[in-house]
């Protein structure tokens, strides 16, 4: 799976390309070199900065505003996108607290399933279209569940939910295990889950206004 590379990493490569390039100028002008090859060189240091550190900034403060007064419950979004960055590292001792959070943070399971749901619903339907077929739901399960297993005791779970979801299951899942398997299940299926996540927030609070929810 590819890691998404580091915001700080980026702040800090700016920083230092600026730094070492104002260094550069300094000396150029201390002993006496061309002021124009001194100029180019503040300028680059400039485009350098606002690439990697005013840009990303102004991102941020962007999304923030966007996701202000959206209908998505950041303390149900915060527990719920936890459990699935848990997942994504594959590992149980990340998983299991992450999970059992639901229950002791105050947050509507209910509500989490739902937003859980709706997330799986995207990531399926952005894959394979709105109707996938039992194969399509089967070979997503099969190249999954090696991963799937080391954070789940019954990785076949996640079938049967995605079966389910799309009204092709011949029986249902009690609620929590569904959350539950759905969640780790886009931990391990998403290559970059933090980025993937930002990005459908806008469309699960389009699902949450669509279905007249307030949650």
């Amino acid at each position: 799976m590819i890691r998404p590379t580091s915001r700080t990493a980026k702040w800090a490569t700016g920083l230092l390309y600026g730094a070492w390039l104002a260094v550069g100028v300094g000396v150029s002008v201390r002993w006496g070199r061309s002021a124009g090859a001194g100029l180019l060189l503040v300028l680059v240091a400039l485009c350098l900065v606002l690439v990697y550190a005013v840009v990303p900034l102004a991102r941020r403060m962007t999304l923030s505003a966007a996701t202000a007064n959206d209908h998505v419950d950041d303390n149900t979004w915060k527990i719920v996108t936890g459990i699935i960055l848990a997942a994504h590292h594959m590992d149980p001792r990340r998983f299991v607290p992450a999970l059992t959070r639901l229950g002791e943070d105050g947050a509507d399971a209910w509500a989490a399933g739902f937003y859980v749901s709706v997330l799986m619903f995207l990531l399926v339907v952005d894959l394979f279209g709105a109707a996938p077929s039992v194969e399509d739901l089967h070979q997503l399960y099969v190249g999954n569940a090696k991963q799937l297993k080391t954070v789940v005791v019954d990785p076949q779970a996640l079938e049967q939910a995605l079966l389910e979801m799309f009204g092709l299951a011949e029986k249902q899942m009690p609620y929590g295990r569904k959350t539950a398997v759905m969640a780790a299940g886009l931990g391990v299926m998403l290559d970059q889950p933090r980025r993937w996540l930002r990005d459908a927030r806008p469309r699960l609070a389009e699902a949450i206004q669509t279905a007249g929810l307030g949650i």
